[in-house]
């Protein structure tokens, strides 16, 4: 008989595949940060495809005798392809064989680990047929009681629709995840309820439901429920994603004393949970699924379930590595600021904050390309996101030169980085460039911006309630260009459109200015009393949301429709409040229109001194002005 080789080939395969994706692995960060020889990248893919090779080659010219083995190395190559190619059909031959042989021998966490990368496969090219397969496994694993599996497949299914950028079935996603906080709960699995909470909230928040912050604010106090606990002491990620979630609530609730509170409660628990020993570089953690764990689990789920110090199977996850949380609480930090005090700088100083960390190269990571290359994406999406939020500080600040940099310098970070915008980003950059150009005096070339067809307002449009704020906006901000052009016929038609969508608009800054618009679009002969309900709504709902700015214009336009050319302590009273809210806004313009308002105020009231004083200071602030606003 022939003896056995003294050398084991297989083990040799299996040992050269890992040296050779480590070492391709370990080139990775640099290959997606573009710094890097032409031959570089051709390596990487070389030593991808030796281990590859390695791989097939011990599946092809060795008879496996143990199942187990064979199987794990089918999805270990199956977890190549996935990463490292969009060789699709190849990624199914490879799991389909090993799911038959899974079957065959019994093998249940490798079958349904081969399930969960085919579902994620299919979630690529065919996400409808995803989502049914999942539905089919998730009943599948329920009926032979495979509580691990259940866990996974139903949080697999809900991540899945949070990666898209619409979730037509929200409602659907929330009962899957009802379904898993029921299950925790009967089961005591405390850390599984956190996060299937937190889950809940994101996904509310995404949703249209007019109850949706009803339903967000009962998750929350679920949340809540745990956070003294061992188990969400033991989740700083969750912890800080918690605090993320509820300054955004507050946010889109447009609740200025909530966004105060929220805010300091982020910057209150973001230091010691960005400091907590739990957080990981990469931002992985662990959800213990009470369930005990067989030898050798990771290595048999291609590291989707992992076993704990306790024995105990647990599900991995992936939130932000530990630096760029800092970057999202300054963005964060930057809206929540600039929503409170529209004119305070320091909302741009706490985005400049973000935009220095967001662009500061991360530890190398020994990951697939692929992963690498997708933090790399998220990195540039959040870039271009803070520079968007700057262009809005600088707009709150009427500092429309500096707008106008910050938005030059969008368009240059998006060309060197080749960013291709989402529609949101696109659209607000158009809107904000004519604001810019509304704010220095181009009114010709503002107006043709705002008659551009992606800012045109669509009342029975399904697009993101966010793209149709900035539309409906952009249609008020036309208006009043078109009134002044005298195109009365459509600026009625206009304001007729948007009339429904902003006086039922949870932001009262928006039904402030479609009042303000709607006063200023009055025929001249109208009655003064329909002036003065407008005004009166609009100075109530910009008070309502704490907006200085648009109680600033509120009150002059008061003043110019209610005591122009009066006598009396009142309109001196009128003149002097508006003059000083436009000081408080910091608006140059309208506090030149104020001082010019107060002096005529004074000069009729006998008070040539101080009518004078006032006269020069709107003179001087009129030349501080661009000069087609003089």
């Amino acid at each position: 008989p022939t003896p056995p080789p003294s050398v084991d080939y297989q083990a040799v395969l299996l040992s050269l595949a890992d040296e050779y994706m480590s070492g391709a692995y370990s080139m990775s960060s640099m290959l997606v940060a573009g710094d890097y020889p032409e031959n570089e990248l051709a390596q990487y893919h070389q030593l991808v495809s030796t281990a590859m090779g390695c791989l097939e080659s011990v599946l092809q010219n060795y008879r496996q005798q143990d199942p187990r083995k064979e199987a794990r190395i089918r999805l270990r190559l199956a977890t190549l392809l996935f990463d490292e190619t969009e060789n699709a059909a190849q990624v199914e031959e490879v799991l389909s064989k090993g799911i038959a042989l899974c079957e065959r021998s019994r093998l249940v966490d490798l079958k349904y680990a081969m399930h969960h990368l085919l579902v994620r496969q299919a979630a690529k090219t065919s996400p409808k047929a995803a989502v049914k397969t999942i539905e089919i496994l998730i009943a599948e694993v329920e009926t032979l009681g495979l509580t691990h599996w259940i866990y996974v497949f139903r949080f697999l299914r809900v991540t899945l629709g949070l990666q898209r950028s619409d979730i037509p079935d929200i409602a659907n996603l929330i009962k899957h995840l009802e379904s898993v906080v029921s299950k925790a709960k009967s089961r005591g699995d405390v850390t599984v309820q956190i996060v299937a909470t937190a889950l809940e909230i994101m996904l509310h928040l995404r949703s249209d439901s007019s109850e949706k912050f009803e339903h967000v604010q009962r998750a929350f106090a679920t949340a809540r429920m745990h956070q003294l606990s061992p188990e969400m002491q033991a989740l700083p990620q969750v912890r800080a994603l918690l605090d993320c979630l509820d300054l955004a609530c507050a946010l889109m609730q447009f609740s200025p004393d909530q966004i105060a509170e929220k805010l300091q409660a982020m910057h209150n628990n973001m230091d010691e949970a960005a400091r907590d020993k739990g957080w990981t570089k990469d931002g992985s953690f662990v959800v213990p699924l009470g369930v005990a764990a067989s030898g050798g689990l990771e290595l048999e789920t291609a590291g989707i379930l992992t076993s704990s110090s306790d024995g105990k199977a647990s599900l991995a996850f992936q939130w932000l590595p530990r630096g760029a949380v800092y970057t999202l609480g300054y963005l964060l930090s930057g809206i929540a600021t600039s929503a409170k005090h529209p004119g305070d700088s320091k909302a741009e100083s706490y985005l400049n904050e973000a935009l220095k960390l967001v662009t500061v190269k991360a530890e190398n990571q020994s990951q697939p390309l692929s992963a690498v290359a997708d933090a790399t994406s998220w990195e540039k999406a959040t870039n271009a996101a803070t520079r968007l939020q700057l262009v809005f500080a600088h707009c709150n600040r009427f500092d429309w030169i500096a707008a106008s940099k910050a938005l030059e310098e969008l368009d240059e970070m998006s060309a060197q980085s080749e960013v291709a915008f989402d529609d949101l980003t696109a659209v607000t950059a158009t809107y904000l460039n004519a604001v810019c150009k509304q704010g220095l005096g181009d009114i010709p070339g503002a107006s043709e911006l705002y008659a551009l067809p992606q800012l045109k307002f669509k009342s029975n449009s399904k697009a993101p309630s966010a793209l149709k704020d900035i539309q409906a906006t952009a249609t008020l901000s036309r208006i009043l260009i078109l009134r002044h052009e005298g195109d009365v016929q459509q600026a009625d038609q206009l304001l007729g459109s948007v009339e429904s969508y902003c006086l039922t608009h949870g932001n009262k800054s928006l039904v402030a200015a479609y009042y303000i618009v709607k006063s200023l679009n009055q025929a001249p002969n109208n009655a003064i009393i329909k002036l003065k309900q407008f005004l009166q709504s609009a100075v109530q709902a910009a008070k309502t949301a704490s907006n200085q700015p648009l109680i600033c214009i509120v009150m002059n336009l008061m003043t110019q429709s209610f005591f122009s050319n009066i006598i009396g302590d009142q309109a001196v009273k009128s003149a002097r409040v508006s003059r000083t809210l436009a000081l408080k806004a910091n608006n140059r313009l309208w506090t030149a229109v104020a001082d010019r308002m107060y002096a005529g105020t004074l000069e009729l009231s006998g008070e040539g001194k101080d009518a004078e004083n006032a006269r020069r200071d709107a003179i001087e602030n009129m030349q501080k002005l661009p000069e087609p606003l003089k």
